[in-house]
């Protein structure tokens, strides 16, 4: 049996290479064949991106995380698709893609969750903090659950300057902000958070980028005029979105007396499609008037709580 020390190779993909010829032309028995994997695994996760020691340690979600990697890297290991290929594969590119794969696999946004709300127990401004956002932040680029809105708006290459940008406005408000996250709002999901301020952050880039164009909130005493050209796409769509959503239902339990169809929510959705006054008022059966007043008064009442929003 041929007995391989860290020592005797100037690198761990070395020493990882051999470890792999060794289980490649093994004539072991199982049992020592899964020690052999066993090792690789813990080899391959040595460098790995995330779950890694806080003071020589390993706890809760982060050896979770961990443990589900091993098991699903060993699983990996243990098919075909890589023996008998060993004299082409390039060691250490097949070593990162092959944790690139379980980490997104693993990461699933109740995951993202666990580990966003392990990070809001850590003390403010504390090593520990520092630690767990430091985890989050690279779970979330690990786990490909970024959204790339509005791609179709700018040309490529400025899109990219705009969503690079973006997504360190996003992570540093995820940093500094980590607090904010309620778990019960956006469908109880993470990344419907983490998205949404990238959403935001987008515009905030293209106001920085785009000087000769002024970007304005849409006046919201005045929500009919939403289709209008001044008005920019991104910010439109991003207003619908946000009142189409409606996760705390606020938008839809303001309506006409007696009339909980004939809610804000509705109402908007239906400007937002193109609706006339006339043809939202006959679909409700009220009076251009009704609605009309109705519509006006929400739009005060609301106010506050959209600028907030989307200027926070």
């Amino acid at each position: 049996m041929i007995s391989f020390e860290s020592d005797q190779f100037s690198s761990s993909d070395e020493l990882l290479k051999q470890l792999l010829f060794e289980l490649q032309n093994s004539k072991k028995l199982f049992s020592q064949q899964q020690l052999l994997i066993a090792r690789i695994v813990e080899l391959i996760l040595r460098s790995r991106p995330i779950c890694r020691q806080f003071n020589g340690n390993i706890w809760g979600i982060y050896q979770e995380i961990y443990d589900q990697a091993k098991q699903q890297i060993f699983q990996s290991i243990t098919q075909d698709g890589w023996q008998g290929k060993l004299d082409k594969i390039n060691v250490s590119n097949w070593k990162n893609n092959l944790q690139k794969q379980t980490f997104k696999a693993i990461l699933t946004d109740e995951r993202l969750k666990q580990l966003g709300l392990e990070a809001q127990k850590a003390p403010p401004q504390s090593e520990l903090r520092s630690y767990a956002l430091t985890e989050l932040i690279r779970a979330i680029q690990l786990s490909g659950k970024l959204c790339r809105p509005y791609q179709e708006t700018f040309a490529p290459k400025f899109y990219q300057l705009l969503y690079e940008e973006a997504v360190v406005i996003t992570f540093t408000y995820v940093c500094l902000h980590i607090e904010l996250y309620d778990p019960e709002r956006g469908k109880g999901k993470f990344m419907n958070w983490v998205n949404f301020r990238l959403e935001k952050a987008i515009i905030e880039c293209r106001r920085k980028f785009n000087d000769s164009q002024s970007i304005e909130l849409p006046n919201l005493k005045d929500l009919e005029t939403i289709n209008q050209p001044e008005i920019t796409p991104l910010l439109s769509e991003l207003l619908y979105r946000y009142i189409e959503e409606d996760v705390n239902q606020v938008f839809s339990q303001i309506h006409i007396r007696n009339r909980p169809d004939a809610n804000f929510r509705a109402i908007a959705l239906a400007r937002f499609n193109g609706y006339s006054w006339e043809e939202i008022a006959e679909n409700f059966q009220l009076t251009v008037s009704t609605l009309s007043r109705f519509y006006q008064r929400s739009c005060q009442k609301l106010a506050p709580l959209l600028k907030q929003e989307f200027q926070s």
